[in-house]
């Protein structure tokens, strides 16, 4: 078996107030494997969307990365020791020791997000295949304008978006248009880990499996591993290959996603389940009693 691309280890972060210290994430452990889809589901307020912050070192003050290890694999070549030498694969990088500098070219290119709120990571007065190149300008990725022109068309094609879409504004676009627009803008440096929070929250149901759909799609083609955080217990049994629980900044249960929905151990994962509708039960709401003269 290969070696795990994300390995995160006793993470802790807390957020400090006047009266007291919160602690959002208290002592999570898990691994992604390559090419696997990985989710972490749970309540607001679990800690699961501060884990993605934390991976990314993106959490602000007050909140802090007390300890913990996350070690990312980016497979770059390590440095050989003579010219003639074979390459070999460099060890992961701990990505809370890593400058500040170094730790921003690693965004998107080795690790990248997509975000919970289409609309608010697209700029809005910028046309899109602006928006798709500006993450390759950043990382000094320089191209030709016919170079340009075809990479803007690839990332379109490969999310199911027609190339004219490159030529238009985000409020131009439907809800779903813009999510897969934002997962292009994640996989245009081709990362080994994406990082998807809450990518369907704002979406209906049909458009959400379009984009689930999307998702994996791409993440298939580019062989990568996709951490996946939210709250659907519904829509994680459809999407990932295993996950985690998290309650109160602790990472309760861990399996396969057969074993979890059909042998949940812990209580909190036993009431999530239990909280998804049915369509085999029937529930009978008792009649509420009226008051003589009530409006109806």
């Amino acid at each position: 078996m290969s070696a795990p691309v994300l390995q995160v280890k006793d993470l802790r972060v807390h957020y400090r107030t006047p009266n007291r210290v919160i602690k959002a994430v208290d002592g999570v452990s898990f691994d992604i494997e390559s090419g696997e889809r990985f989710g972490l589901v749970g309540e607001s307020g679990s800690g699961k969307s501060t884990i993605a912050m934390a991976i990314l070192r993106m959490i602000k003050p007050p909140g802090t990365i007390e300890s913990g290890e996350i070690l990312l694999r980016t497979d770059e070549p390590a440095a050989s020791a003579g010219s003639g030498a074979a390459s070999v694969v460099a060890p992961p990088v701990n990505l809370l020791k890593l400058p500040e500098e170094r730790m921003r070219q690693l965004r998107l290119a080795g690790v990248a997000l997509i975000a919970q709120g289409a609309m608010n990571s697209l700029n809005p007065v910028v046309r899109i295949g602006k928006q798709l190149l500006d993450g390759m300008k950043d990382h000094a990725i320089r191209l030709s304008r016919r170079e340009q022109e075809e990479r803007v068309r690839e990332l379109l094609d490969s999310v199911g978006l027609r190339r004219e879409v490159a030529g238009m504004y985000p409020h131009e676009l439907s809800g779903g248009m813009k999510q897969r627009v934002v997962i292009a803008i994640a996989i245009s440096l081709r990362p080994r880990l994406i990082i998807a929070d809450e990518p369907t929250s704002a979406l209906d149901v049909i458009v959400q499996r379009q984009v689930i759909e999307t998702l994996r799609q791409v993440q298939e083609n580019l062989h990568a591993s996709v951490l996946m955080v939210g709250h659907d217990m519904g829509l994680m049994a459809q999407s990932v290959h295993r996950l985690g629980v998290m309650h109160a900044g602790k990472l309760v249960e861990v399996g396969v996603v057969d074993a979890i929905f059909s042998r949940p151990q812990n209580r909190y994962t036993q009431l999530l389940i239990s909280s998804l509708p049915s369509l085999t039960r029937k529930e009978v709401v008792p009649e509420q009693p009226t008051t003589r003269g009530e409006n109806l």
